[in-house]
């Protein structure tokens, strides 16, 4: 279960801007502490009050900027590893309103993690998910009682690699490029201040087949061949209303 809250870091306005400056900061810090262990020793008094001043400054800074950690951090299970079939999931919603319990697919995951960071944007891991590379997957949120299929928000896609595996930032795809070009998802505009619910993973098929030698594919699912053109990969259901076939969902498994 993932809470969303009103509170939380709420001042802290994360943007793709602010990752690459937290990254310059963070490295300056670094470069700043080795500069000031290694230069001790051969500095003049005046030159080594100015770098230990500026790694102070730093690290001030940082600690004022808030916590860089994930403010919910669940793993991914895989649907058929749960009792998800056996629930309301499956009997009532499933089985009473459309026809089957079996809402389970069937792709494979080593590990996999999601987790909310800075109370805004969603951050996913998944490690040999799905026997085939270069798959496109699509996330859904949903709030707990809801209706899976009428009620579930869409939170944005993610795509794996050669090898199975993605990791990053969950953003609005219509084309390849978009895992680089795209703005990420944030869930409080999607979903509200105050929510608790499940986090859907589902398959939309391959964006793309044959690694070309560097961990991309040959070929090109899209409209024109290249990472440019829009996914040809069918909508969900058809476009229809609909939750079955859920490959991954947030969750805690016990070992």
């Amino acid at each position: 279960m993932i809470p969303l809250t009103k509170g939380g870091n709420i001042g802290w306005k994360v943007s793709a801007i602010t990752y690459n400056f937290l990254g310059v900061w963070l490295n300056a810090v670094s470069t700043s502490l080795e500069t000031t262990e290694t230069t001790m020793s051969n500095q003049n008094p005046t030159s080594l009050l100015k770098t230990l001043a500026l790694t102070t400054v730093l690290l001030a800074g940082l600690a004022g900027a808030g916590p860089v950690a994930a403010d919910t951090q669940q793993q991914l299970l895989r649907c058929d590893d749960t009792n998800l079939e056996d629930g309301p999931y499956g009997q009532y919603y499933g089985m009473d309103f459309y026809g089957t319990d079996e809402i389970c697919g069937g792709d494979t995951l080593d590990k996999g993690s999601i987790g909310v960071f800075a109370n805004r944007f969603i951050r996913v891991r998944l490690d040999n998910a799905n026997t085939d590379p270069f798959v496109l997957y699509e996330v859904y949120y949903v709030s707990i009682g809801d209706d899976p299929a009428t009620d579930k928000t869409m939170v944005g896609n993610h795509m794996t690699d050669c090898n199975g595996d993605a990791k990053g930032i969950l953003k609005d795809m219509t084309r390849p490029m978009d895992i680089v070009a795209g703005f990420p998802v944030n869930i409080k505009a999607r979903v509200g201040d105050e929510n608790a619910g499940f986090f859907f993973f589902y398959s939309r098929g391959p964006y793309g087949w044959t690694d070309d030698g560097s961990c991309r594919p040959t070929t090109w699912n899209t409209s024109d061949g290249t990472r440019h053109g829009t996914f040809n990969n069918p909508p969900l259901w058809e476009g229809d209303p609909g939750f079955d076939l859920i490959q991954f969902v947030s969750g805690y498994a016990t070992k």
